[in-house]
Order: structure tokens, then C-alpha cells, then sequence
């Protein structure tokens, strides 16, 4: 009994060549996956750095004015953000005047993304737990909002946390968006913010 062959090969010997292929690029696939991802590592202010944080995945860096770093997704989702700013010490120049800075500020803040006064859910002044022994207190609200006109209302998420690395000079971390999506990251940011030394 003769077996059709070509090149002196069987002829099944193509399929388990795809088959081996397949597997190769699946384990590929699932490794890549599985991958520690690397997240960027970014010191503010720019001059004379306080402390560090890791950019979230997916999430790109920039300075857009003096003294605030803003993160944005990189997918360009609309109207979600996340913001380190430098805060002038003559304004908050203790733990009393960066409590009353924080609830104004998000007063303020709510007032220009167009937050609708009776969709506000506004919680009480906070002490925050920061990494590092880090003090800070935020003032956060689940807002109903219209991103655009025409569009129905949306959860938002606001939150607004003032911080001081030493005691002397306060920063503020502000965070909006989607409700999930803006504590999820905005815990992610808060662990990994690191003293520089």
C-alpha cells in the first residue's frame, strides 16, 4: 500500500505546521499579556521636584501651565482628567487654610464644568490617607451632568484632595470623570505618590 506523499512529506505535515504555529503565537499572545506593564514615572513640579507619581497606563502626562500637570487619556476620552497643582504659599500656608481652599475649590471647579447645582452630592471636608505618611483632605462629589449639549446626564466624579509632602508647601490633585473609571485611577494615583529625595 503506497501513501500519497509530496516532497517526502505526508500530507498532513502542512496542518500540523499551522497547528504548531497557532499554539506559538497563542503562548506569545498570553505572556505579552501576563507582561509586568511599565508605567511612566513623573516628578513635580518640573523644577525642584517634591514628589513622584506613575502615570496610569493609557494615560499620557503634560505640563500645561506653570505649576500644573495635568493627565489625560490617551484614547481622548472627553471631559476626563486628573491635575497636580502647585498651590501658592501665601494662600494655604497651614492644615486650617488648606481645609477651607479645598471645599472652595470645588465650589469653584463644579461651577465651571457646568455641574448643575441640584445634581450635586456634595460630601463633608475629609481627612485623606495619602502613602508615605502623607496628610490630606479632600472634598468629593458625584455630580448629574451633560458632557454636551443635547446629550442625557451622566455620573461624574469629582474629587478634589490638597496635600503637603513636608508641611510647608501644599499641592493640589484634582480628579473628573466617570464615575468607576475616576476612583479607580484616582486610588491607583494616590498610592503612587512617592516623596522625592
Amino acid at each position: 500500500m503506497k501513501c500519497s506523499t509530496s516532497g517526502g512529506r505526508f500530507p498532513h505535515d502542512s496542518g500540523m505546521r499551522k497547528s504548531a504555529f497557532a499554539f506559538v503565537g497563542v503562548l506569545i499572545a498570553i505572556l505579552v499579556a501576563n507582561a509586568p506593564l511599565r508605567a511612566e514615572t513623573v516628578n513635580f513640579p518640573d523644577e525642584q521636584p517634591v514628589f513622584k507619581i506613575e502615570v496610569p497606563d493609557g494615560w499620557a502626562a503634560k505640563s500645561e501651565s506653570e505649576g500644573a500637570l495635568y493627565l489625560r487619556p490617551t484614547s481622548g476620552n472627553t471631559g476626563h482628567f486628573f491635575a497636580f497643582i502647585e498651590l501658592p504659599a501665601a494662600e494655604i500656608p497651614d492644615e486650617s487654610a488648606a481645609k477651607k481652599y479645598v471645599e472652595s475649590r470645588r465650589a469653584t471647579d463644579l461651577d465651571k464644568l457646568g455641574a448643575d447645582e441640584k445634581g450635586r452630592s456634595l460630601w463633608p471636608v475629609n481627612e485623606e490617607t495619602l502613602p508615605n505618611s502623607l496628610k490630606g483632605w479632600s472634598a468629593d462629589d458625584d455630580v448629574l451632568m451633560k458632557i454636551k449639549p443635547g446629550d442625557l446626564p451622566q455620573m461624574k466624579a469629582y474629587s478634589a484632595i490638597v496635600f503637603s509632602p513636608d508641611g510647608k508647601k501644599y499641592f493640589l490633585m484634582l480628579a473628573f470623570g466617570r464615575s468607576g473609571d475616576a476612583m479607580a485611577n484616582k486610588d491607583f494615583l494616590k498610592k503612587s505618590i512617592a516623596v522625592t529625595k
